[in-house]
């Protein structure tokens, strides 16, 4: 089959599906997610997700949800689950020579332990996930587990944890890897078991988040697109040669995005730094600002926790608090200060992540894009020029390093 044929095909499918989907929206409402309006960060969804796991938690369902998480991941080793589990956010890593760190979410089976490092969408800090692991061990020597959460499944980096301890963990039973889409079959479990119409409605809610913050495409028009793929040989044939395509495609995407970010910077006398390191990340940077720059930046190889920040040339450069505050008041609240950024903030989605979501791409293509990049970065340094701060940005005229 004629590559061509297929995506016009498919495109018509999927247009028909929008279609209707349009028709009933007054009485269906099917892009309304009372969770998304919230705007939930990863503090609220650790909470959310600790109130679903506590036996004792208001949904009033006792165990259940716990034994069918333990049962979905394959952790038959904490069951049976015992009277006094506690579950709670923000556990201090006691055991440690840090005693400062905090494990997201932690079980306390008593004779055992789980803790969940939630990374939807921000990156590692160093040593992370071997400290925790390190934490649990000294706690619970026997059986523990720490399970590490990301947005798509992504690992966590080499600076968390090296690769051959990642892996040792692994073997023994000590590490998992979870990705948000992968709780959906969880939470339909629950909202099978579930007996209260509340909490199952706020179920449907939560995989209803999931799937439009982490998935992207619908899963209606996931399975249509499946569907159409598996009719013939042919249609296989023919939908495998298309994703195969997927890396050069967004490859070329992105030197398209660069070019265009470079020519709509020198029109205003900036500068585009492009690096292609560990992640794809991309300075803007204004003539004042010799010691720092706009950042724009993935948390992850896969294009996924997109973000942007005051980043320095040098960790050792000032925190600027009167930039950060002014930062605050007119762009946003910052979602932390590491030793690299004084403010930074996260996109929402669907520009949040580029690996499930397709939008950021079909901007790319139509401009879009490059334009909303352009103008988050004129918004701050207008902010900071109205504000007589931008000379702030100056610092010592050191050269960027290779981090973030």
């Amino acid at each position: 089959m004629c590559h061509r044929d297929l995506l016009l095909r498919l495109h018509h499918r999927l247009d028909a599906l929008r279609q209707a989907r349009k028709l009933y929206a007054p009485k269906l409402a099917p892009e309304f997610n009372a969770i998304g309006l919230c705007g939930p960060d990863e503090l609220r969804l650790s909470q959310i997700l600790k109130e679903l796991l506590s036996p004792i938690g208001s949904h009033a369902q006792g165990a259940i949800f716990l034994k069918l998480f333990l049962k979905r991941f394959e952790l038959d080793n904490f069951l049976p689950i015992p009277n006094n589990v506690n579950v709670s956010t923000e556990k201090m890593t006691d055991r440690l020579a840090n005693p400062m760190r905090k494990m997201d979410i932690h079980l306390d089976f008593t004779s055992a332990a789980i803790a969940i490092e939630n990374k939807p969408w921000a990156g590692d800090q160093k040593n992370q996930c071997k400290d925790y692991l390190e934490q649990l061990e000294r706690s619970q020597p026997s059986v523990y587990c720490l399970i590490y959460l990301s947005g798509s499944g992504e690992p966590p980096s080499t600076d968390s944890i090296s690769k051959d301890e990642q892996e040792d963990a692994e073997n023994d039973g000590h590490f998992k890897i979870i990705g948000y889409p992968q709780l959906i079959d969880w939470l339909k479990d629950c909202r099978r078991e579930c007996q209260a119409d509340r909490v199952s409605f706020f179920l449907n809610e939560f995989i209803d988040y999931i799937q439009n913050q982490f998935v992207g495409i619908e899963m209606v028009e996931m399975q249509e697109v499946v569907n159409i793929a598996l009719e013939t040989p042919q249609t296989l044939e023919t939908a495998l040669e298309i994703a195969n395509a997927g890396d050069q495609i967004r490859r070329v995407l992105l030197d398209k995005l660069q070019q265009e970010l470079n020519d709509r910077a020198l029109a205003l006398r900036w500068t585009l730094e492009w690096s292609i390191t560990q992640y794809l990340c991309f300075r803007i940077r204004h003539p004042q600002a010799v010691s720092y720059s706009v950042l724009f930046e993935f948390y992850t190889k896969r294009y996924s926790g997109f973000s942007y920040s005051i980043c320095k040339n040098d960790p050792v450069l000032d925190d600027l608090p009167s930039v950060r505050d002014c930062l605050n008041q007119n762009i946003g609240i910052t979602r932390g200060i590491t030793k690299w950024c004084p403010w930074h903030l996260d996109f929402p989605a669907p520009h949040a992540d580029w690996s499930t979501s397709i939008q950021p791409w079909l901007d790319i293509q139509n401009g879009a894009m490059a334009d909303m990049i352009m103008e988050k970065t004129q918004a701050i340094y207008t902010a900071l020029e109205n504000a007589n701060l931008l000379d702030q940005l100056g610092g010592n005229a050191a050269p960027p390093q290779n981090q973030p």
